[in-house]
C-alpha cells in the first residue's frame, strides 16, 4: 500500500487539498484511496469532518505511543482490499520532530512525502494575516521575528525528514509556483504525485482569501475583535459579505520582501537546486519593485476601510445577505 503524506506547508495549499479529500472522500475510496480523519482512522463509515491535526498534537507528547497508533492504524487500512493509496495530510508534520513518528515505516510502506512550501515572503505574510495580525502584532515586528528563528525552516524540514525517516527520494517538496506545479494548478499537481486519479472529482471553492490592505491595518490596530490567533469569526463574516473587491493577494512592502529574500536566498538555492533544478533562481524568488508604492496615504486606506463598513451596513438595512 503507497502511504502518502502531505505535511503541508501551513499557509501553502493545505487548506485547499484537506477540502478536497473531504469533500470526495467516497469518490475516492471508489478509486482506492482513503484518507486518515481527524481521530487518525481511515473509516469507510465515518466521515472525514477535518485532518488529523489535533489527535498528532495530543499523541505526539508520547511519541513511541503515537508512532505504534500510526503504525497499526496503516495496518489496519492495509487490509482494506479497496484501499491502494492512504493519505494523512496535516500541517502540523511538517515540524521538524514529527519526522521521528513515521520512522522504519519506509520499510513497510511505499512511502512518499509531499510537502508543498510558498517562498518566504508570501508565507510570512501570510501567516501574520492569519494569526499573528490578531494579536496587534505590526507586519514589521513580524518579519523580525521570522528572520530572527529562520521562520519558515524548509530546508531543516527537508533534513529532518530525510535523515531520521525516510529515504531521500521519498521526499519531494514543491513550491507554490505554476513552473513548478504540474498543468500549474496545486490541487492537480497533488493528484499526480500521489498517484490519484483527481478526473471529475469536486474542487473546493475560495479558501482563506486575503484581504485588503486596509482592513488589515484595523485588524492589526483593533485586536480586540479576535478572541485568539485561531478565531476566524470576523474574516468568516466579511467573507460572506463584502464585495470581490475587499479580496486581494497581499504582500509586504518592496523593502521588507527583500530583506526576507535575501536572508534565504542561500537555502533557497540548495532547494532549487535540490527540488527545482530546471526553474531559473529569478523565476522562483526574484523581486520587482512596484512602479509606486507611496502613492496611497494612511487616509486613503481609512476611507476605503469606512466604505467597507458602509457596504455591510446598507446591505444589512436591505436585508440583503449575499453568503458565496
Amino acid at each position: 500500500m503507497r502511504v502518502v503524506l502531505h505535511i503541508g506547508h501551513s499557509k501553502a495549499g493545505s487548506s485547499s487539498i484537506q477540502r478536497f479529500l473531504i469533500d470526495n472522500q467516497a469518490a475516492l475510496l471508489e478509486r482506492g484511496v482513503a484518507t486518515a480523519g481527524k481521530d487518525f482512522e481511515f473509516s469507510n463509515e465515518a466521515e472525514i469532518r477535518r485532518p488529523p491535526n489535533f489527535w498528532l498534537e495530543d499523541k505526539a507528547k508520547d511519541p513511541e505511543s503515537a508512532g505504534a497508533g500510526i503504525r497499526e492504524a496503516l495496518e489496519k487500512a492495509s487490509q482494506d482490499r479497496r484501499v491502494k493509496i492512504a493519505v494523512i495530510s496535516a500541517e502540523t508534520l511538517g515540524r521538524r520532530e514529527r519526522a521521528a513518528l513515521f520512522e522504519g515505516m519506509a520499510d513497510r510502506f511505499d512511502l512518499k512525502v509531499l510537502h508543498y512550501v510558498r517562498r518566504q515572503d508570501a508565507w510570512i505574510y501570510a501567516a501574520w494575516k492569519q494569526w499573528q495580525v490578531k494579536a496587534g502584532l505590526t507586519l514589521e515586528e513580524w518579519v523580525e521575528q521570522c528572520l530572527n528563528r529562520t521562520t519558515p525552516d524548509y530546508e531543516g524540514i527537508w533534513s529532518a525528514w530525510t535523515q531520521s525517516a525516510i529515504p531521500e527520494e521519498a521526499y519531494e517538496m514543491v513550491w507554490l509556483n505554476e513552473k513548478t506545479l504540474t498543468g500549474g494548478d496545486l490541487l492537480t499537481d497533488f493528484c499526480a504525485r500521489a498517484g490519484i486519479d483527481g478526473d471529475g472529482l469536486a474542487r473546493p471553492g475560495r479558501i482563506n482569501p486575503g484581504f485588503d490592505p486596509a482592513l488589515m491595518e484595523v485588524f492589526q490596530r483593533a485586536p480586540f475583535l479576535f478572541e485568539g490567533p485561531h478565531d476566524n469569526v470576523v474574516y468568516r463574516y466579511l467573507e460572506d459579505r463584502l464585495p470581490e473587491e475587499a479580496f486581494v493577494s497581499g504582500r509586504m512592502p518592496f523593502p521588507l520582501a527583500k530583506a526576507v529574500m535575501d536572508s534565504f536566498r542561500e537555502s533557497n538555492e540548495t532547494l532549487r537546486r535540490r527540488f527545482a533544478p530546471d526553474v531559473d533562481h529569478d523565476a522562483l524568488f526574484g523581486l520587482e519593485p512596484p512602479a509606486d508604492e507611496s502613492g496611497e496615504s494612511d487616509i486613503d486606506r481609512l476611507y476605503r476601510a469606512m466604505g467597507y463598513v458602509l457596504h455591510l451596513m446598507a446591505n444589512e438595512k436591505r436585508g440583503k445577505n449575499p453568503a458565496r
